[in-house]
């Protein structure tokens, strides 16, 4: 198997000098940055969700959510 090897910059950082590395390599860097940012889209999900159909706890909340999400735009 091949393995291919680019320049990837840390963190995103447009400024910052790229290093050589594998996808391997890649995945593992990035991966603390990928899950921070996937908690945070979980958390605003969350939060559209409070907004739109209150609490989470309250009685209806699963009927309430079904409907919204069966309507068709």
């Amino acid at each position: 198997m091949q393995v291919v090897v680019r320049p990837v910059r840390p963190s995103g950082n447009p400024e910052a000098r790229p290093k050589n590395l594998c996808r391997r390599c890649h995945m593992q860097e990035e991966a603390l940055r990928n899950a921070i940012r996937s908690r945070i889209r979980a958390r605003m999900r969350r939060a559209l969700g409070d907004l739109f159909l209150g609490d989470y706890s309250a009685p209806g909340i699963l009927e309430r959510a079904m409907a919204l999400y069966r309507r068709k735009p």
